[in-house]
């Protein structure tokens, strides 16, 4: 009698492969959530002093930071030591990069540090929530793909010396509170306190988001709903009403008081005041490109069962993440000012219905024999998130040789002193890298026409953008120049220059 092997059907083998794999997740939770975790650390961390430093609004940030350190008013923001109007925000996000400074000192890695920790903190409150509220598969999924979003690590995200992390940080602890205003004093205690900091950090970009907790309660339970926000409201208001005083006796004015209100809250709602798209798609095109391919991952869910959310959490975990997404979403999308950034705080909540709907999927594909497919589809589409942060960070956003340059100066001539001309306006990264990171003191260089018998001795250097009218002027004088240094777009120099007439400020 010979003996044979009986093979399992191969629907079957993959079924227990997936069970196997689910098994590992659950079992190994806190191995999983550790390698997560770890991998997040590698996306904020890895060059993170290295990248390119970005105008809007990075550099105005960082020199308006540097300035209130060296300033001691811990209240009035600057830049260029005039008071600043173009950030119309309270001062908290300044005070997280100066303590950043104060321990690391004024680097563009001391800069992002605050994102960053703030990014890492986000991860790991965003799985335990799904842990709690969709199983530890579903969490660990949820981590993987916000870790690997390029949205959440982007421009203005994790990897920036921006405000837009740590306000989603304190964004997703509301949300966490949130399911429990109604039933426990201490939430909503603890509401009113991360709203209160969320305020101090971007004033009115909290509204949106409050918004959207106050629909969620009314839809899960009713109107009386309204008796859980007086202690919240409450302690957001004495916050806030508190700092505007304080601001505005220190400053013998409530100027910037009335314009944050004015331009960050109405103008910026009803009118375009910063460049950029005005289309009712571009929030939605923002996050198709910035969260890709998750969105996709949803709508399939949704094709395949409307209700996929609620099958998977319950029904009030389902409707706050669809509130705390969608109401957010067309609350910008209305506004006339429209910047990809602004809808950050929302990746989050987006990150764990994603993760559900790729449970939902898997789960069905399981049930047609499809499972390994829809498994290595998934995969790839996480290792294809994973590559292009990589890409970005490694390549794309690499420092450029010009701020290399700018980087180089004080250290490769220490004897210039601490004052730099410079003859042309410096952009916000420009006066970043050259008045915080190499500590010049920056003082305007205005070219006249030369005059016949006028002897220019100047003692300090320089710096001259190769594109600027003053460049020809030097090249004009060669002979008397003394070039310092110079890259392809800059040029530091020393004016020895008979005949040749200038206006120092």
């Amino acid at each position: 009698m010979l003996n044979t092997a009986v093979l399992q059907p191969i629907d079957a083998r993959e079924r227990r492969w997936i069970q196997a794999i689910s098994n590992t997740v659950i079992q190994y939770y806190v191995q999983c959530y550790g390698a997560v975790l770890g991998l997040m650390t590698f996306n904020v961390f890895w060059h993170l002093g290295d990248t390119y430093v970005r105008d809007h609004d990075e550099g105005r940030y960082a020199v308006a930071a540097s300035e209130m350190l060296h300033g001691h008013s811990p209240l009035i923001t600057t830049y260029g030591g005039e008071t600043e109007f173009w950030n119309l925000k309270p001062p908290l996000g300044y005070w997280l990069l100066d303590l950043s400074y104060w321990g690391l000192g004024e680097t563009p890695f001391a800069l992002r540090v605050p994102a960053a920790i703030c990014a890492l903190l986000t991860v790991a409150l965003t799985m335990s929530m799904t842990r709690r509220i969709a199983g530890a598969g579903t969490a660990i999924v949820a981590g993987v793909i916000l870790t690997t979003s390029f949205g959440f690590l982007g421009h203005h995200a994790a990897r920036s010396g921006d405000l837009d992390m740590p306000l989603t940080l304190l964004l997703v602890l509301f949300l966490t509170v949130a399911p429990s205003l109604a039933d426990i004093r201490a939430a909503r205690l603890g509401a009113g306190l991360v709203l209160a900091l969320a305020f101090l950090l971007k004033s009115f970009a909290i509204l949106p988001f409050v918004l959207a907790v106050a629909v969620y309660g009314l839809i899960t339970r009713g109107a009386g709903t309204w008796r859980v926000w007086p202690a919240p409201i409450a302690i957001l208001v004495v916050v806030a009403a508190t700092w505007a005083v304080a601001r505005s006796v220190a400053e013998n004015s409530w100027e910037f008081v009335r314009r944050m209100f004015v331009e960050d809250l109405l103008l910026r709602s009803t009118t375009q005041i910063d460049p950029g798209g005005n289309s009712g798609w571009d929030y939605i095109g923002a996050l198709f490109d910035r969260f890709a391919p998750w969105p996709i991952v949803v709508l399939l869910a949704l094709g395949a069962s409307r209700c996929f959310a609620r099958q998977r959490m319950s029904s009030d975990s389902a409707t706050l993440l669809w509130c705390f997404v969608l109401i957010p979403l067309a609350f910008f999308t209305v506004a006339r000012t429209h910047h990809s950034w602004y809808i950050i705080p929302i990746y989050p909540a987006f990150a764990i219905l994603a993760a559900v709907a790729a449970v939902e999927i898997l789960n069905r594909a399981k049930n047609r024999n499809l499972a390994a497919p829809a498994a290595a589809i998934l995969g790839i589409c996480a290792c294809a998130c994973e590559a292009r942060v990589a890409t970005h960070i490694g390549i794309r956003d690499r420092m450029t040789q010009s701020q290399i340059f700018l980087l180089s100066l004080q250290s490769r001539f220490p004897d210039s002193g601490t004052q730099l001309h410079t003859a042309f306006t410096p952009s916000y990264s420009e006066r970043f890298l050259l008045q915080v990171v190499d500590g010049f003191e920056l003082r305007g260089f205005n070219w006249t026409s030369p005059k016949p018998g006028q002897f220019v001795a100047s003692n300090v250097p320089v710096l001259v953008h190769k594109s600027d009218a003053a460049w020809s002027d030097i090249v004009a004088h060669t002979a008397n120049i003394t070039f310092l240094a110079q890259n392809g777009d800059y040029a530091l120099v020393r004016i020895r220059a008979p005949g040749m007439a200038t206006n120092v400020d």
